[in-house]
């Protein structure tokens, strides 16, 4: 595997002392601490990269945990060369369907020829 697709050997963490786990935007129940007992809340970031789904796919399967994570963001940037609007209209209808999505926002980076008259 090549290492820009290796992922991140760390996750990266921020602790979050005023997070209280009942606030959290997750439908998944937040584990409950016993009487006496404390659950410390962190922020949680991990970045992936490759050349395909599959890499992107392995790499979070690999350093995400299913019991005590729980992900409020998903931000995607994806290069592509050339495109035409026609092109770009067809890879939006092709993405799918996110029935948990609250909100999303698409920014598209290219260029412009302007006639020279």
């Amino acid at each position: 595997m090549k290492s820009q697709y290796a992922p991140s050997p760390e996750i990266d963490e921020v602790e979050d002392e005023t997070a209280d786990p009942s606030e959290l935007s997750s439908e998944a129940e937040v584990p409950e601490a016993e009487p006496g007992e404390e659950k410390q809340v962190k922020r949680l970031t991990q970045d992936a990269m490759g050349n395909s789904y599959r890499a992107v796919h392995n790499q979070f399967e690999m350093a995400l945990n299913n019991d005590t994570d729980r992900i409020e963001k998903i931000h995607i940037d994806i290069a592509v060369h050339n495109q035409t609007k026609e092109q770009l209209l067809d890879f939006i209808d092709r993405l799918p369907e996110a029935p948990s999505a609250s909100d999303i926002n698409i920014r598209v980076e290219g260029e412009r020829i302007e006639d020279s008259k």
